[in-house]
């Protein structure tokens, strides 16, 4: 109910949810964008030590095209664990600009409560984009979306620092294939060659 304009124009951020569970979380990350700015919609990622690869890269999906808050229990991560963050946070700085300038979109649509896949991209005004890709459930591992924006020569690059990520641009189709043989999360930057 604080979500209006009078209240936002007031403050930078704007608390999304308190959900901390990162699967239940991508709906809300992801639609987030229907009622803020990006730039300003505040989304928990809440990495934990001893989580798997999977689960750090759906913790931290949420917060990549939006304004992280960043919790969990850093105190007893380990050293690696603690630049795994750092990496993502580092990603997150060197897109900050064009999430703040980005359109958004929706690629397969709106995400509903229960949906296997979800994706929320941001339109550049350089006239690339970047998406954010979950795979929360089911036995399918490839997401086609249609992105009419692309050019025939398209570059796909992961900015998520942790899983090996197959994404590729089916120009004579018209959409962007995305594998993820596991329940995780990816942002891609998504961008003409050359």
């Amino acid at each position: 109910m604080r979500a209006d304009w009078a209240t936002m124009s007031r403050f930078p951020l704007l608390s999304t949810s308190d959900q901390q569970d990162a699967i239940a979380y991508a709906p809300i990350a992801a639609s987030a964008a229907t009622v803020v700015p990006p730039e300003q919609a505040g989304v928990w990622c809440y990495p934990q030590p001893g989580i798997s690869r999977d689960d750090w890269t759906m913790a931290m999906a949420g917060g990549m095209l939006t304004r992280p808050y960043l919790s969990g229990h850093y105190n007893v991560m380990s050293a690696e664990e603690i630049e795994t963050v750092a990496r993502f946070i580092t990603v997150h700085r060197e897109i900050q600009e064009q999430i703040v300038t980005g359109s958004p979109f929706w690629p397969i649509g709106l995400p509903a409560w229960e949906d296997e896949w979800i994706a929320f991209g941001l339109h550049c005004a350089d006239g690339g984009s970047l998406l954010t890709v979950w795979r929360r459930s089911g036995t399918m591992e490839t997401c086609n979306l249609p992105i009419a924006r692309l050019a025939n020569d398209t570059v796909v690059t992961a900015l998520s620092p942790l899983l090996p990520t197959h994404a590729a641009w089916r120009s004579r189709l018209g959409y962007l294939a995305v594998e993820l043989t596991s329940n995780s999360a990816v942002t891609l930057r998504i961008e003409a060659a050359g």
